[in-house]
């Protein structure tokens, strides 16, 4: 049964369509809290715990832009090239008509030798 079709069952409780419209919501005070969590980490050079709170943010507003593009940005800072490709391609699939996304892809690509990849994007 699809998200929809649930909303409109008849034999739900108006509570339990509450609670599949609200696990459908992007939690932005969530996702703030751990992006400025992140930002003040990656200010103090502590990457890692950075890296950890991007990706927390992501898990209350999956599609947020400006996380997707930064976690892949530190990343890259950690030396982590592969993980970085991993969210380029999933802000590229997310996004496909933001050239600048698939730019850094495939300069990625280049550095790590990986030139058919960088042609292809």
């Amino acid at each position: 049964m699809s998200h929809d079709d649930k909303l409109l069952d008849p034999h739900l409780s108006s509570e339990e369509t509450d609670s599949i419209v609200l696990t459908d919501q992007v939690d932005s005070s969530c996702s703030y809290f751990y992006f400025l969590w992140g930002t003040h980490a990656e200010n103090n050079k502590l990457y890692s715990e950075a890296e950890e709170a991007f990706e927390k943010a992501l898990i209350c507003d999956p599609d947020s832009r400006y996380i997707l593009r930064k976690l892949p940005i530190l990343l890259i800072r950690m030396g982590k090239q592969h993980g970085a490709a991993k969210w380029l391609r999933t802000l590229i699939d997310k996004y496909p008509d933001e050239l600048q996304d698939r730019l850094l892809l495939a300069r990625l690509n280049i550095r790590n030798g990986e030139i058919d990849e960088a042609i292809q994007l």
